[in-house]
Protein backbone atom coordinates (compact mmCIF):
# COMPACT_ATOMS: atom_id res chain seq x y z
CA UNK A 1 0.00 0.00 0.00
CA UNK A 2 1.25 3.46 -0.89
CA UNK A 3 -0.10 6.51 0.98
CA UNK A 4 0.50 10.11 -0.17
CA UNK A 5 -0.80 13.52 0.80
CA UNK A 6 -1.93 15.56 -2.21
CA UNK A 7 -2.94 19.16 -2.84
CA UNK A 8 -4.49 21.09 -5.73
CA UNK A 9 -3.74 24.54 -7.07
CA UNK A 10 -7.31 25.23 -8.22
CA UNK A 11 -10.85 23.96 -7.55
CA UNK A 12 -12.40 21.18 -9.61
CA UNK A 13 -12.76 17.41 -9.91
CA UNK A 14 -9.55 15.42 -10.34
CA UNK A 15 -9.70 11.78 -11.50
CA UNK A 16 -6.81 9.48 -10.70
CA UNK A 17 -6.17 6.01 -12.18
CA UNK A 18 -3.12 3.91 -11.34
CA UNK A 19 -1.35 1.96 -14.08
CA UNK A 20 -1.20 -1.84 -13.84
CA UNK A 21 1.50 -2.81 -11.33
CA UNK A 22 4.34 -5.05 -12.38
CA UNK A 23 6.69 -7.31 -10.46
CA UNK A 24 9.74 -9.49 -11.17
CA UNK A 25 8.14 -12.67 -9.91
CA UNK A 26 4.39 -12.11 -9.96
CA UNK A 27 3.65 -10.83 -13.37
CA UNK A 28 1.56 -7.79 -14.24
CA UNK A 29 -1.51 -6.74 -12.34
CA UNK A 30 -4.60 -4.91 -13.50
CA UNK A 31 -5.29 -1.23 -13.87
CA UNK A 32 -6.81 0.28 -10.73
CA UNK A 33 -10.24 1.75 -10.42
CA UNK A 34 -10.56 5.54 -10.89
CA UNK A 35 -10.62 7.65 -7.74
CA UNK A 36 -12.10 11.16 -7.90
CA UNK A 37 -10.96 14.06 -5.75
CA UNK A 38 -13.32 17.04 -5.54
CA UNK A 39 -11.56 20.29 -4.65
CA UNK A 40 -14.10 22.89 -3.51
CA UNK A 41 -13.90 26.61 -4.25
CA UNK A 42 -13.00 28.64 -1.13
CA UNK A 43 -15.68 30.74 0.58
CA UNK A 44 -15.84 34.52 0.26
CA UNK A 45 -16.62 37.09 2.93
CA UNK A 46 -17.99 40.65 2.93
CA UNK A 47 -19.20 43.06 5.57
CA UNK A 48 -21.22 46.25 6.04
CA UNK A 49 -22.36 48.67 8.74
CA UNK A 50 -25.96 49.89 8.80
CA UNK A 51 -26.18 52.79 9.24
CA UNK A 52 -22.66 53.70 8.09
CA UNK A 53 -22.52 56.65 10.52
CA UNK A 54 -24.15 57.76 13.76
CA UNK A 55 -23.86 60.47 16.39
CA UNK A 56 -21.53 59.71 19.30
CA UNK A 57 -23.12 57.08 21.55
CA UNK A 58 -25.40 55.75 18.81
CA UNK A 59 -25.49 52.23 17.40
CA UNK A 60 -25.03 50.43 14.09
CA UNK A 61 -25.52 46.82 13.00
CA UNK A 62 -22.42 45.09 11.63
CA UNK A 63 -23.34 42.29 9.22
CA UNK A 64 -20.73 39.83 7.97
CA UNK A 65 -21.82 37.77 4.96
CA UNK A 66 -20.25 34.35 4.31
CA UNK A 67 -20.80 33.10 0.74
CA UNK A 68 -20.33 29.65 -0.81
CA UNK A 69 -19.67 29.63 -4.58
CA UNK A 70 -19.96 25.83 -4.78
CA UNK A 71 -23.32 24.94 -6.30
CA UNK A 72 -23.33 21.30 -5.23
CA UNK A 73 -21.79 21.18 -1.77
CA UNK A 74 -22.29 23.01 1.54
CA UNK A 75 -19.19 24.26 3.32
CA UNK A 76 -19.11 23.00 6.87
CA UNK A 77 -17.19 23.89 10.02
CA UNK A 78 -17.24 27.60 9.12
CA UNK A 79 -15.45 29.73 11.70
CA UNK A 80 -14.39 33.38 11.78
CA UNK A 81 -13.53 36.09 14.33
CA UNK A 82 -13.87 39.79 13.52
CA UNK A 83 -11.84 42.09 15.78
CA UNK A 84 -13.34 45.58 15.92
CA UNK A 85 -11.27 48.78 15.58
CA UNK A 86 -10.09 50.51 18.76
CA UNK A 87 -12.88 52.64 20.23
CA UNK A 88 -15.69 50.52 18.78
CA UNK A 89 -17.40 48.00 21.07
CA UNK A 90 -20.25 45.52 20.83
CA UNK A 91 -23.61 46.06 22.49
CA UNK A 92 -24.14 43.17 24.95
CA UNK A 93 -26.22 40.15 23.90
CA UNK A 94 -26.65 41.16 20.24
CA UNK A 95 -24.55 38.57 18.36
CA UNK A 96 -26.62 36.46 15.96
CA UNK A 97 -26.10 34.15 12.98
CA UNK A 98 -28.06 32.46 10.19
CA UNK A 99 -25.21 30.01 9.57
CA UNK A 100 -26.08 27.58 12.35
CA UNK A 101 -23.24 26.89 14.74
CA UNK A 102 -22.57 29.34 17.56
CA UNK A 103 -22.27 33.12 17.50
CA UNK A 104 -20.36 34.68 20.40
CA UNK A 105 -19.13 38.15 21.24
CA UNK A 106 -16.63 39.95 23.42
CA UNK A 107 -16.36 43.68 24.02
CA UNK A 108 -14.18 44.14 20.96
CA UNK A 109 -15.01 41.19 18.71
CA UNK A 110 -17.66 38.85 17.32
CA UNK A 111 -17.12 35.21 16.36
CA UNK A 112 -18.76 32.25 14.62
CA UNK A 113 -17.87 28.58 15.14
CA UNK A 114 -19.29 25.39 13.68
CA UNK A 115 -21.29 27.13 10.97
CA UNK A 116 -22.51 25.78 7.63
CA UNK A 117 -22.58 27.90 4.47
CA UNK A 118 -25.31 26.48 2.19
CA UNK A 119 -24.42 25.27 -1.30
CA UNK A 120 -24.48 28.10 -3.79
CA UNK A 121 -25.74 30.44 -1.08
CA UNK A 122 -24.75 32.56 1.89
CA UNK A 123 -25.41 33.17 5.56
CA UNK A 124 -24.63 35.98 8.00
CA UNK A 125 -23.02 36.79 11.33
CA UNK A 126 -24.16 40.06 12.91
CA UNK A 127 -23.72 42.19 16.02
CA UNK A 128 -24.72 45.68 17.17
CA UNK A 129 -21.83 48.08 17.85
CA UNK A 130 -21.44 51.49 19.46
CA UNK A 131 -18.75 54.15 19.94
CA UNK A 132 -18.08 57.60 21.39
CA UNK A 133 -14.75 58.05 19.59
CA UNK A 134 -15.28 60.58 16.81
CA UNK A 135 -14.12 59.98 13.26
CA UNK A 136 -13.95 57.11 10.77
CA UNK A 137 -13.19 53.57 11.95
CA UNK A 138 -12.09 50.97 9.37
CA UNK A 139 -12.94 47.36 10.23
CA UNK A 140 -11.09 44.67 8.24
CA UNK A 141 -11.32 40.89 8.24
CA UNK A 142 -8.04 39.63 6.72
CA UNK A 143 -7.61 36.94 4.10
CA UNK A 144 -7.56 33.52 5.72
CA UNK A 145 -9.70 34.55 8.70
CA UNK A 146 -12.75 32.57 7.56
CA UNK A 147 -11.99 28.84 7.70
CA UNK A 148 -14.07 25.81 6.68
CA UNK A 149 -13.65 22.07 7.01
CA UNK A 150 -14.05 21.28 3.31
CA UNK A 151 -13.53 24.52 1.36
CA UNK A 152 -10.45 26.21 2.69
CA UNK A 153 -10.34 29.89 3.66
CA UNK A 154 -11.28 33.24 2.17
CA UNK A 155 -8.56 34.49 -0.19
CA UNK A 156 -9.49 38.19 -0.10
CA UNK A 157 -10.01 40.52 2.88
CA UNK A 158 -13.26 42.38 3.64
CA UNK A 159 -13.48 45.94 4.97
CA UNK A 160 -16.16 48.43 6.00
CA UNK A 161 -15.96 51.95 7.46
CA UNK A 162 -18.06 53.24 10.38
CA UNK A 163 -18.05 57.01 11.04
CA UNK A 164 -18.87 58.46 14.47
CA UNK A 165 -20.17 62.03 14.30
CA UNK A 166 -20.15 64.78 16.91
CA UNK A 167 -23.51 65.70 18.49
CA UNK A 168 -25.26 68.61 16.75
CA UNK A 169 -24.57 72.02 18.32
CA UNK A 170 -27.14 73.86 20.41
CA UNK A 171 -27.51 77.60 20.92
CA UNK A 172 -29.73 79.72 23.17
CA UNK A 173 -31.94 82.60 22.06
CA UNK A 174 -30.89 86.26 21.87
CA UNK A 175 -32.94 89.29 22.87
CA UNK A 176 -33.46 92.21 20.49
CA UNK A 177 -31.06 95.04 21.34
CA UNK A 178 -31.10 98.83 20.87
CA UNK A 179 -27.93 100.96 20.78
CA UNK A 180 -27.05 104.58 20.23
CA UNK A 181 -25.01 105.31 17.15
CA UNK A 182 -21.34 104.25 17.71
CA UNK A 183 -22.35 102.45 20.88
CA UNK A 184 -21.10 99.11 22.26
CA UNK A 185 -23.03 96.18 23.72
CA UNK A 186 -22.74 92.57 24.90
CA UNK A 187 -25.66 90.30 24.04
CA UNK A 188 -25.85 87.08 26.10
CA UNK A 189 -27.91 84.06 24.94
CA UNK A 190 -30.43 82.34 27.17
CA UNK A 191 -28.19 79.25 27.22
CA UNK A 192 -24.52 78.64 26.48
CA UNK A 193 -23.77 76.68 23.29
CA UNK A 194 -22.94 72.98 23.42
CA UNK A 195 -20.89 70.81 21.03
CA UNK A 196 -19.62 73.99 19.41
CA UNK A 197 -16.19 74.21 17.76
CA UNK A 198 -16.60 77.67 16.23
CA UNK A 199 -19.15 80.46 15.74
CA UNK A 200 -19.91 83.13 13.18
CA UNK A 201 -21.99 86.31 13.41
CA UNK A 202 -23.15 88.55 10.58
CA UNK A 203 -25.69 91.23 9.72
CA UNK A 204 -28.27 90.93 6.96
CA UNK A 205 -27.85 94.58 5.98
CA UNK A 206 -24.84 96.85 5.64
CA UNK A 207 -23.28 97.15 9.10
CA UNK A 208 -19.96 98.87 9.59
CA UNK A 209 -19.42 98.10 13.25
CA UNK A 210 -17.69 95.03 14.68
CA UNK A 211 -19.50 91.77 15.52
CA UNK A 212 -17.78 88.95 17.43
CA UNK A 213 -19.10 85.73 19.04
CA UNK A 214 -17.49 83.63 21.77
CA UNK A 215 -17.85 79.84 21.11
CA UNK A 216 -17.50 79.05 24.81
CA UNK A 217 -20.34 81.28 26.03
CA UNK A 218 -22.22 82.26 22.87
CA UNK A 219 -21.91 85.92 23.87
CA UNK A 220 -22.03 88.42 20.99
CA UNK A 221 -19.88 91.55 21.35
CA UNK A 222 -20.95 94.64 19.36
CA UNK A 223 -18.51 97.51 18.95
CA UNK A 224 -18.97 100.94 17.30
CA UNK A 225 -22.48 100.20 16.02
CA UNK A 226 -23.31 102.05 12.81
CA UNK A 227 -25.01 103.09 10.59
CA UNK A 228 -28.37 103.90 12.16
CA UNK A 229 -31.24 101.54 11.39
CA UNK A 230 -32.43 98.02 12.22
CA UNK A 231 -30.04 95.18 11.42
CA UNK A 232 -30.95 91.47 11.60
CA UNK A 233 -28.03 89.71 13.29
CA UNK A 234 -27.53 85.98 12.62
CA UNK A 235 -25.43 83.95 15.06
CA UNK A 236 -24.35 80.46 13.89
CA UNK A 237 -22.69 77.69 15.89
CA UNK A 238 -20.80 74.83 14.18
CA UNK A 239 -19.65 71.49 15.60
CA UNK A 240 -16.43 69.75 14.49
CA UNK A 241 -18.24 68.06 11.58
CA UNK A 242 -19.59 71.38 10.25
CA UNK A 243 -23.18 70.79 11.39
CA UNK A 244 -24.69 74.20 12.17
CA UNK A 245 -27.52 75.83 14.11
CA UNK A 246 -28.45 79.54 13.85
CA UNK A 247 -30.36 82.10 15.91
CA UNK A 248 -31.24 85.71 15.02
CA UNK A 249 -32.03 88.95 16.82
CA UNK A 250 -32.72 92.55 15.81
CA UNK A 251 -30.13 95.21 16.49
CA UNK A 252 -31.56 98.73 16.29
CA UNK A 253 -29.03 101.55 16.07
CA UNK A 254 -30.51 104.97 16.86
CA UNK A 255 -29.30 108.51 16.30
CA UNK A 256 -29.43 110.55 19.51
CA UNK A 257 -32.04 113.32 19.38
CA UNK A 258 -30.69 116.80 18.75
CA UNK A 259 -30.84 119.21 21.66
CA UNK A 260 -33.44 122.02 21.51
CA UNK A 261 -31.84 125.43 20.98
CA UNK A 262 -31.59 127.54 24.12
CA UNK A 263 -32.27 131.30 23.90
CA UNK A 264 -30.22 133.63 26.00
CA UNK A 265 -31.25 137.18 26.79
CA UNK A 266 -29.03 140.02 27.82
CA UNK A 267 -30.18 141.92 30.88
Amino acid sequence: MVVANVTAASPGTYNNTTNAPTSTNGGTGVVSNTASLNVNTPPTISKAFSPTSFTSGGTSTLTITLANPNAAVALTGAAVTDTLPAGVTTVPATAATTCGGTATQASGSVSLSGGTIPQGGSCTLSVTVTSTVLGPHTNTIPAGALTTANGGSNTAPASAVLTVLAPPPTLGNYSDTTLDLSGNATVIPTAAPTSTARMSVEASTYFDGTLEADPATGTVHITNAHPAGTHVITVTAFNVDGVAVSKTFNLTVTTPAACDPVAFTTP
